[in-house]
């Protein structure tokens, strides 16, 4: 009886050092039998904690709110380190330190020198250790993705399709036009363009582009801008075109550039072989984003992951790891009740990043 009294303080202990599933407090997630330490996720928390880019961060959402997204993201991040690392061996797929040194020198390019490069690492909470890790795993995955995603181009059935569905996206209008700095001087000009017979208004406008506009490119060229999809003009240049029939002047037009006197000479839809190489851009990502996403799910789910509810709970589909009750700032030991922030508020920036 006295040993069974004896082993009752064992086992409660025992159990207090375990989290759910198994996991113990000192493990933070557990994939594919590789463990995670809190140690770890600890570790880089502090060292955040102790940032100029923490300090920043905390005055608009407040250090638990700082604290909880980051450890978060910091511990999503090394459960992705671990399953691609896995899959990435499976499939030959290599990232060396050359390659690795070759990235990082990319990023120094933009500061002065190795010192002020240093010292933003560490603004943002960081080492040149951990650095070099999230430029490897960044590789990594960009090569693995690659490797997934290697034969997804759409057929040319799919291409003519999205063109024959999408005819309002490949929209173009031709038109030419008269900018001028002043109001006064652009009513001056359609003044003398409504005088102008019709036979002679093509001649007249392209003579009058030429001597006053301040466009000097299309100027040379009688105001002829060619045809352009109305979505890469400024909005009030395409809303007036928009009033506009094949033929017709508009009045003037005030942009951010100055007066803008318009004609519409046509409007079509771009011909096929003009945007079908765009059409198979888009669809090649869009079918290679997809084909990505159901890879990392399979990936995640044949890892078996678990994580310490101390930190949440693992979203196969977004891959991030959140609060059980779906808020985003719980408290920080299982079972603690979470709050829940303003509406808009947004994780912080990557410490990792280097700008």
């Amino acid at each position: 009886m006295r040993k069974l009294i004896a082993l009752i303080p064992a086992l409660a202990l025992l159990a207090a050092a375990c989290g759910e599933g198994g996991i113990s407090r000192t493990t933070a997630a557990i994939v594919g039998g590789e463990e995670i330490a809190v140690r770890q996720v600890q570790d880089g928390l502090d060292r955040f904690a102790a940032s100029d880019q923490f300090d920043q961060l905390a005055q608009e959402d407040g250090p638990d709110t700082i604290k909880r997204q980051y450890e978060q993201s910091l511990l999503g991040r090394l459960i992705r380190r671990t399953v691609l690392q896995t899959e990435a061996t499976e499939a030959g797929v290599e990232v060396s330190d050359a390659d690795v040194e070759e990235r990082i020198d990319q990023f120094r390019q933009d500061f002065e020198d190795e010192e002020q490069f240093l010292a933003e690492v560490r603004r943002q909470g960081t080492t040149l250790e951990e650095v070099e890790e999230f430029v490897h795993d960044s590789l990594l995955e960009e090569r693995l993705r690659a490797e997934v995603t290697e034969d997804n181009a759409p057929t040319e059935e799919e291409i003519m399709l999205f063109y024959d569905e999408q005819q309002d996206q490949f929209a173009e209008i031709h038109t030419a036009h008269i900018l001028v700095e002043r109001r006064g001087a652009a009513e001056r000009l359609k003044s003398q363009l409504d005088a102008t017979p019709p036979n002679r208004l093509d001649d007249t406008f392209a003579e009058l582009a030429s001597e006053n506009s301040i466009d000097t490119g299309s100027g040379s060229q009688g105001g002829d801008l060619g045809f352009v999809n109305p979505n890469s003009l400024v909005p009030e240049y395409s809303q007036a075109v928009a009033e506009l029939e094949p033929g017709e002047i508009s009045e003037p037009v005030r942009s951010q550039f100055g007066f803008h006197i318009i004609k519409l000479i046509d409007q079509r839809v771009a011909p096929f072989e003009n945007v079908r190489g765009q059409i198979e851009q888009e669809l090649t990502g869009e079918v290679a984003e997809e084909q990505w996403q159901e890879f990392i799910r399979a990936a995640y789910r044949d890892a078996e992951i678990e994580v310490n509810s101390r930190f949440g709970e693992l979203d196969i589909e977004t891959q991030l790891i959140v609060n059980a009750s779906g808020d985003s700032v719980p408290g920080g030991e299982p079972g603690d009740d979470a709050e829940t922030p303003p509406p808009g508020d947004a994780p912080p920036e990557s410490p990792d990043s280097v700008d």
